[in-house]
């Protein structure tokens, strides 16, 4: 049961760390598209702009989780069976799943023109910090709960114990 609740919970951690991520990008995307400006931000002792800051970064934060999920859960998936718990690994793995996403608006045939490298840049460094927001809720944790590791930190504290009665 104990491992069933070390499991359920990192899978918690793991979707709190997804919501974390798409949040910070989508606040990113928000901000450096300019759909929210820095404007917005100063008039906010309105109830109205307030609201409207809300939803508009919740709908760019939806749409970055819509497109990112698949590519983030191989990732994420990789992440933990390799114990991967470097923040530049999470940063790179957000910049690829940008592109990833970006490959898919750049292959779509409804599409008029290729977008514009500087939005191309915005998307990757949004991509790249919801990649940081990611490690700092889940990353650093990853592969934790696997046997192999709680394995060898029983047998750490084992040893401690065994190394601090002899001493004493």
């Amino acid at each position: 049961m104990d491992r069933f609740l070390l499991f359920f919970f990192r899978l918690l951690t793991m979707a709190l760390g997804f919501f974390v991520a798409c949040m910070v990008t989508g606040t990113a995307l928000a901000f450096l598209t300019r759909v929210i400006t820095p404007e917005d931000v100063r008039t906010l002792g309105s109830n109205e702009t307030v609201m409207g800051l809300m939803v508009g970064i919740l709908a760019v934060a939806a749409v970055v989780a819509y497109a990112a999920m698949l590519p983030a859960m191989f990732i994420v998936l990789f992440a933990e069976i390799r114990r991967k718990r470097d923040w530049l690994f999470y940063c790179a793995s957000g910049a690829l799943i940008a592109v990833l996403c970006l490959s898919f608006v750049l292959l779509n045939p409804q599409q008029d023109s290729a977008p514009s490298l500087q939005f191309f840049a915005i998307v990757v460094v949004a991509g790249m910090l919801g990649g940081v927001a990611y490690w700092l809720v889940a990353g650093r944790q990853a592969g934790g709960w696997l046997p192999r590791q709680i394995k060898r930190a029983r047998l750490e504290r084992k040893a401690l114990e065994e190394s601090e009665r002899s001493e004493g």
